[in-house]
């Protein structure tokens, strides 16, 4: 600050606050003004973006097993696998959740690996992305239908069929 008379010339300055285009984002117009001792003033606006960069926390849900049914279909909806808990954002109240599945071949035939990337958003754009493992398996049986022996009666006992 520089005045031609005055040395120590008064320095003040107001803000006037306007929402920005995401929750938890501020921008400050202040507007600065110095005054001499005479009464002369000057004034400048000075622009301040309070910005949201803290990415939102959650837990992601454990690893789970889930089973094929009879035509070894899989159900892995996360109403059965689980849902992320725990959200929290410092500015964005629900802030968004979304997921992506890989599926992979596991160590048995018919069972796959499904990595679930659970990733939450808030409403500037910040996001958290944790992974959960679930396990299709097969877990039923084999099913044997139709046998029968020829002849059905062994008798007298010659042990051969």
């Amino acid at each position: 600050v520089n005045d031609n008379c005055d040395t120590d010339p008064d320095i003040t300055h107001s803000d006037n606050l306007a929402a920005a285009s995401c929750a938890g984002e501020t921008i400050i117009t202040r507007t600065w003004t110095v005054t001499d001792d005479c009464g002369n003033a000057t004034s400048l606006d000075q622009k301040i973006t309070v910005k949201d960069n803290l990415a939102p926390t959650f837990t992601v849900p454990g690893p789970v097993t889930i089973f094929k049914d009879e035509n070894c279909d899989y159900n892995a909806d996360p109403s059965i696998t689980g849902n992320p808990t725990d959200v929290n954002d410092n500015c964005d109240p629900s802030p968004g959740i979304t997921y992506s599945d890989v599926a992979v071949p596991g160590s048995c035939m018919g069972e796959e690996i499904i990595t679930r990337s659970w990733k939450v958003t808030d409403d500037c754009g910040n996001f958290t992305v944790y992974k959960q493992i679930i396990t299709a398996k097969d877990n039923t049986g084999p099913v044997i239908t139709n046998i029968s022996a020829t002849p059905y009666s062994l008798w007298p006992p010659i042990h051969k069929m």
